[in-house]
């Protein structure tokens, strides 16, 4: 899931395949929506190592302060600092922010997918609408502007 390149080209709809866009369209959001629910399963898995990690290291602190080096009756900074330090709860928390990374991307992707679906509609719309078709001039106003050229391709256009 480290590629980012999964991640890209949903702003990009090829206007000359609308049909084959709305085909794939739904494929990426089913796609990215189980991605999405995947990472939130391992963010949970993430987190509840994290919090286990985190309450053995404040047991094992609490009850053998001696072997990290501090007082007898440690403070709860003074437990909180230490187990900063320690290398199991860095690890722990690490993993943790990637899961969080991981779903804040997919999270992003969910909503480029929304936005690509509307932009897909609205492109519909204006093929629809003819937006980019091309404009249709008969011969006597061709004529009566003077514009010989198209005059003549109307007349071929005719023809054909």
């Amino acid at each position: 899931m480290s590629d980012n390149e999964e991640f890209t080209g949903f702003g990009e709809i090829d206007l000359g395949n609308l049909e084959r866009e709305c085909a794939r369209h739904p494929k990426r959001v089913e796609k990215f929506g189980l991605l999405l629910e995947e990472a939130k399963a391992g963010l949970v898995e993430a987190e509840a190592e994290f919090d286990l990690v985190q309450a053995e290291l404040r047991l094992r602190i609490v009850k053998r302060p001696e072997k990290f080096d501090m007082q007898v009756k440690p403070t709860e900074k003074t437990i909180d600092a230490v187990m900063e330090t320690q290398k199991g709860f860095q690890e722990a928390r690490k993993k943790r922010d990637q899961a969080k990374r991981v779903v804040a991307h997919l999270a992003v992707a969910i909503n480029a997918l929304d936005h690509r679906k509307k932009m897909i509609e609205v492109v519909a719309d204006l093929f629809a609408a003819k937006y980019w078709s091309t404009p249709r001039v008969d011969m006597r106003t061709a004529a009566d502007i003077g514009d010989k050229e198209v005059a003549e391709r109307v007349r071929r256009r005719r023809r054909d």
